[in-house]
């Protein structure tokens, strides 16, 4: 019988899955999209060609081996289904040429199939443009679509953001069910059913809202955005040489991803006494991708434990440690989720080339495996991390190159700083502020006001302060402070100190 391999990939995915700043429809449109890829894609399969086998199916993305015959209606039925179930979303599906043993010879036949997809993802249908008309009313959620339905709050939605709507709905009902002891975990394709089994949620539920779950955090008012991916996980699939391979390295980064989540949830996020709601939300989850909000207050952390965690689980499971990076913005509730999203999106892909470039260059100071970047949100810094480095972060006069960030940091140096926040409590919050504006000027008088406010301490904050700058640097020549000199530059940990100051508790 000649076989065909069909490989599936969801068009769009966070333009759907974001594409309101409602974290009700993010939520939902995340369940929609993880319920699609990890059970309702192979049900289509097996439903028209029973003999099918799923090599992966995660991510957003599916690959399947099928009777050749039965290929071109498996791809059309899981279009149309997809197309029913959001709307507004869509998936892009290829086929290999026939077969009767995929085993030999199976990353040609995955490099052809990749290929496809880029080209029918960048050839497909174009959007249909809206009719306008003064009669029409366009969706209160999405701004987008055409609104057919009421909403809450007398509000008219779209028919995509109200399947959302009631599939979040659906989602908390489910939740309550378990926390609550009515119903037990049974569907494990499930996410929340999958994280419930092993987190302690007796009486709790998610928060509605962002502002919900800044009320958790400390200082309240504040919330934490983590995105993280794998690092060169597109190089290492094209190292995959057979199906078997191919099909156990992505249930390896699948459940690696996974694993770090639940790990940092149940370390680092674990339901206040007094509070009915979960301090974190997982907004998209499958692949290697991970899209996670969190209370202020331990989302470094973590991101840390994210990092941790997989790089753990692959290496047991794989043979060698995989790694993801991680974006981390904080920044108050009421910010626009769109400019967080984006913001985090920035800091991960400045995470992931510094993460190349240090591969390429490595020290002492660079570490190995996922790198983590950082961003507090206020009134005094910009949105663009990676536009504002060169012209903000690193700063050139006649002989001196400061670099005032040591972003991004590898887990290592990552704890380092933690470590270095805490034992800083001790020390006046206007003079980490202080040192803070100090970094900002020129080295002459970033130099004279860092000694003023180092003689202005008592002895053993002096000495902190100093130990503090031994700590980060690979070198003795920490003079002059607040700077240490290292690959012909001066740099400083306390710009990163002084902007997570309050979030590490």
């Amino acid at each position: 019988m000649k076989r065909t391999i069909i490989a599936l990939d969801t068009d769009h995915i966070k333009e759907y899955v974001f594409g309101t700043s409602a974290l009700k429809e993010i939520r939902g449109a995340s369940v929609i999209l993880d319920e699609l890829n990890r059970k309702e894609m192979f049900e289509v399969v097996k439903k028209n060609d029973p003999s099918a086998e799923c090599i992966y199916a995660n991510g957003g993305s599916g690959m399947f081996n099928v009777d050749s015959d039965k290929a071109d209606i498996c791809i059309s039925e899981i279009r149309r289904l997809y197309r029913d179930k959001t709307i507004t979303g869509s998936i892009s599906g290829v086929r290999s040429p026939e077969h009767e043993d995929f085993s030999v010879d199976f990353d040609k036949t995955s490099k052809l199939l990749g290929a496809r997809l880029r080209m029918a993802k960048d050839h497909g249908n174009p959007p249909l443009r809206l009719v306008t008309h003064s009669f029409f009313c366009i969706c209160d959620s999405c701004g987008v679509e055409y609104a057919g339905h009421q909403g809450e709050e007398n509000t008219l939605i779209c028919p995509a953001c109200m399947k959302k709507w009631k599939k979040n709905r659906e989602i908390r009902d489910d939740i309550k069910a378990i926390t609550s002891g009515k119903k037990t975990v049974s569907e494990k394709h499930k996410l929340w059913d999958r994280l419930l089994l092993d987190y302690n949620t007796r009486g709790r539920r998610r928060p509605e809202d962002f502002n919900k779950l800044g009320e958790l955090s400390s200082p309240s008012g504040y919330i934490g955005l983590l995105y993280a991916d794998g690092d060169s996980m597109g190089r290492r699939i094209e190292s995959l040489k057979t199906v078997n391979a191919y099909e156990k390295f992505s249930k390896v980064v699948d459940d690696g991803i996974f694993h770090a989540a639940l790990k940092a949830i149940q370390n680092h996020l674990e339901p206040k006494s007094d509070s009915p709601y979960f301090p974190f939300d997982i907004l998209l989850l499958g692949g290697d991708d991970l899209v996670m909000a969190t209370v202020a207050d331990k989302a470094i952390e973590a991101a840390m434990t994210i990092i941790e965690t997989f790089q753990y689980h692959t290496e047991r499971e794989w043979g060698e440690p995989l790694t993801v990076s991680v974006g981390v913005v904080i920044a108050h509730a009421k910010f626009p989720f769109g400019t967080l999203l984006k913001m985090a999106e920035d800091l991960l892909k400045f995470a992931k080339k510094e993460g190349t470039r240090r591969s390429r260059d490595y020290s002492k100071r660079n570490g190995q495996g996922g790198l983590i970047n950082f961003q507090v949100v206020s009134a005094g810094n910009s949105l663009r991390f990676t536009e504002d480095y060169n012209r903000i972060f690193v700063h050139k006069e006649k002989k001196q190159k400061l670099i005032r960030t040591l972003r991004p940091y590898d887990i290592q140096t990552m704890e380092l700083l933690v470590k270095s926040i805490r034992e800083m409590k001790s020390i006046p919050h206007n003079k980490i502020q202080a040192l803070q504006d100090a970094v900002f000027l020129n080295y002459p008088d970033s130099v004279l006001q860092g000694l003023v406010i180092q003689n202005r301490l008592k002895k053993d904050q002096k000495r902190l302060l100093t130990d503090v700058l031994y700590s980060f640097s690979t070198s003795d020549n920490i003079f002059p402070f607040p700077w240490f000199e290292e690959g012909n530059a001066y740099h400083t940990p306390f710009l990163d100190i002084a902007e997570l100051y309050d979030f590490i508790q």
